[in-house]
């Protein structure tokens, strides 16, 4: 050691005073990223647009934003780790494309696992380009490169996004003709023709209304969010394009802030445990003229959260003047702390020094005073109209933001420090682990400390096999023996053995065991023998207990996998046949305000009387099939319902039905059936627990028509044996529960 470093250490010692530069706070730029935490790149003429940006799984960065030349130009720059242009990037780091006329800003970019880039910019419609992992527009994709949207009736229009889905596919969300849109392209480009029953996935919320941002939940389905008229909307769709009309109502969620202002939506994403948090802004002003940036968190159900600030709205005074406090993006850390991204005016006497602006909040939406000292860091780099338009978490949980510097027509890139928590992939002091996420049992808690010896870890999906700790971060598959009891995960069996390594030997039975349905208009084949009905047969269910008359069977229900609804057991199928009470049984006594809930949300019925039942069958086409064992399904008897006064309506739904005759969307309109499990002849319920509600449903316009079988269906139930011939789609019949 020097001289000069002794005196110095002895100085520290002697009179208390710490030398060391104090290291990096949460909220500063991190000084290793291009010159002092930030990077400009002149890249046109003029920007008219905001900037995003994603990452790729090597740490480079890409950033798409308007890049005006002579046409409207997207441009789209890579930079490596430090901030330096890439050179193996188009020109020098720097690709510009001529996408079209007009004025046009970029939306989205998206990095492929497979290293291609899909960038989408808006003007008069969305376009979307691919490009190689070089900067190279990609020919496979639209045959050139570049994919422009049409549509018969008007342009796809409006502020846009893009979500890469895990088949390959891609959505795109913007307005058609005023309502929210959504299409989907193939791998190549080409549109699907089969999303949302239609190829367009069209919600009409009564004003005008764009999407902003699309979010992806853990189990496919699609959460998006923007604006209509003066409200945030967001809504949910199933994977297929069809809304979700279990979320808010009939799929939509619209949020004010409470002011006389306009709101806007401007971000989404659906948190580890499923609740959604929406970034958006109010208008509104204070003696300050601040306007307030708004977020939102809404329960999986789309209900607020009111662990979120108390109602599940906070909104939040960021410096600036009306119009120049904008929010653009939301981030979710793994200790479920939440940062936003936008810009703001922070000096009303300076009317084009617009700054980035960052908030962080913490998990309950308090501001988190960590980030700056207040919670909020403007930063100015020293130029007038710094627009911050995206925003990312490295895997390094460091903040980087991209925007434009208007003033330059540059693009400008700021990396900022996050600081170090547990959930941020890193192991820092007083840490045994950090897997990146704030979950326990992987091994590594919560509070990044390794589980103990024998804690139960995350199954590797294999049901025979133990799975536990060993104390040091690492979760232990161990083989059980064989002939030992396991869980193949389906409902529909039981009595499983591990053999060999795998889970199997399962009979048919259980509780949990009910499909959804899709019912066909049946009658007897022509030529066979009919059913001769049954008489005083005994249906004892939770409404009532009487003897029944069977009557003539009148649909088929076939099990079908509906929207994210998959298919529990394929091989048990119902015979639907018409009943009435038998001579000197009493009336059915009507029941009121009996609550289900089922795939497509809460209902309240009033009953009027039984009118059905449903036999689980086995079916075969030509062959002859042996009826299932009453151990195996539960009888239903079916009610006639309505809608209870007051309560409120299914509004009309659209569904995905795929079975063994047909893949279709269906239109769907209010239930018309209640179906309890009943009791058939004594024989007792397996599973009192589940009921039906069945559906009127149509197929959607545009959908092919049923292709009739005729003389090939034969099924047998406890009723007997049949032959029939299918005409057209009649019902669905959903799996349900009671409510209390």
């Amino acid at each position: 050691m020097s001289f000069a470093r002794v005196l110095i250490s002895i100085s520290i010692l002697l009179l208390g005073v710490d030398l060391r530069p104090a290291l990096p706070a949460p909220g500063d730029l991190d000084a290793t990223f291009g010159t002092g935490g930030a990077v400009s790149t002149p890249t046109s003429t003029a920007i008219f647009g905001y900037a995003v940006v994603a990452t790729q799984p090597d740490g480079k960065i890409l950033v798409a934003a308007d890049g005006e030349t002579t046409n409207a130009d997207l441009t789209i720059v890579r930079y490596d780790t430090s901030g330096a242009l890439d050179p193996t990037w188009g020109d020098a780091g720097v690709v510009t494309l001529a996408t079209g006329q007009g004025d046009e800003s970029a939306v989205a970019v998206v990095v492929q696992p497979d290293g291609r880039v899909l960038a989408a910019a808006h003007g008069t419609q969305i376009r979307i380009v691919r490009l190689d992992s070089s900067g190279a527009l990609d020919p496979t994709w639209g045959g050139t490169g570049l994919v422009a949207t049409g549509l018969s009736g008007g342009g796809f229009e409006g502020y846009g996004d893009l979500l890469l889905q895990e088949d390959g596919s891609v959505l795109v969300a913007g307005s058609f003709q005023g309502d929210l849109a959504m299409l989907r392209y193939d791998g190549t480009g080409v549109r699907d023709m089969t999303f949302a029953g239609m190829g367009i996935a069209l919600t009409d919320v009564g004003e005008p209304a764009v999407y902003a941002r699309l979010a992806r939940q853990g189990d496919g389905k699609i959460v998006a969010t923007g604006t209509a008229g003066a409200e945030i909307v967001t809504t949910r769709h199933h994977a297929s394009g069809v809304r979700d009309v279990a979320f808010g109502a009939g799929g939509v969620v619209t949020t004010s802030a409470g002011t006389s202002a306009d709101d806007v939506g401007r971000d989404v994403l659906v948190q580890p445990d499923g609740r959604i948090l929406v970034l958006g802004q109010d208008g509104a002003t204070t003696a300050l003229a601040p306007t307030l940036w708004i977020t939102v968190r809404l329960t999986s159900s789309g209900d607020l959260d009111p662990t979120w600030g108390g109602t599940g709205i906070v909104a939040t005074s960021v410096p600036g003047p009306p119009a120049t406090s904008n929010a653009r993006a939301l981030l979710h850390q793994s200790d479920g702390r939440i940062l936003a991204i936008g810009e703001s005016l922070p000096d009303a006497g300076t009317s084009f020094d617009v700054d980035f602006a960052t908030v962080r909040f913490a998990s309950d939406g308090s501001l988190d005073t960590t980030w700056g000292g207040t919670g909020i860091v403007l930063t100015d780099f020293g130029s007038d109209f710094e627009l911050a338009g995206d925003a990312l978490l490295q895997s390094d949980a460091k903040l980087v933001v991209a925007g434009a510097d208007a003033a330059t027509a540059s693009v400008l890139v700021a990396r900022f420090e996050v600081g170090e928590y547990c959930g941020d992939g890193l192991v820092q002091a007083g840490e045994s682990c950090d897997d990146g996420n704030g979950v326990d049992g992987d091994c590594c808690s919560s509070t990044c400390a390794f589980e103990s010896v024998g804690t139960t870890c995350i199954d590797e999906g294999d049901a025979c096999s133990s799975d536990a700790c060993d104390g040091a971060g690492t979760c232990v598959h161990t083989p059980v023996p064989e002939g030992e009891s396991c869980e193949d995960g389906n409902p529909c069996t039981v009595g499983e053995t591990c053999a060999a390594g795998a889970c199997g030997g399962g009979i048919s039975g259980g509780v949990g065991c009910v499909n959804p349905f899709v019912c066909y208009k049946t009658r007897g084949s022509r030529g066979f023998p009919k059913f001769a009905g049954a008489t005083r047969v005994s249906l004892a269910d939770d409404l009532e207990t009487g003897d029944f008359d069977v009557k003539a069977q009148f649909e088929l229900c076939v099990p079908a996998a509906v929207n994210d609804v998959e298919v529990l057991d394929a091989d048990i199928r119902q015979i639907a046949y018409k009943i009435r009470p038998s001579k000197g049984e009493p009336k059915h006594e009507k029941q009121t305000d009996i609550l289900v809930q089922d795939a497509f949300g809460v209902h309240s019925f009033d009953t009027k009387k039984a009118e059905m039942v449903l036999a689980p069958a086995h079916l075969g086409l030509v062959s002859s099939p042996v009826a299932p064992a009453p151990t195996v399904a539960d009888h239903f008897k079916c009610y006639k319902a309505r809608y209870s006064k007051g309560r409120a309506r299914f509004p009309r739904s659209r569904a995905k039905a795929t079975e063994e005759f047909e893949d279709r969307f269906y239109d769907i309109f209010e239930p018309r059936r209640l179906c309890f499990p009943t009791a058939e002849g004594g024989q007792g319920i397996n599973d009192p627990s589940r009921l039906l509600t069945c559906y009127r449903l149509r197929r959607a316009a545009l959908q092919p028509t049923h292709d009739k079988i005729v003389d090939q269906i034969r099924t047998a139930d406890g009723f007997g044996d049949l032959r029939l011939d299918t005409s057209r789609e009649r019902d669905l019949c959903m799996p349900a529960t009671l409510l209390p």
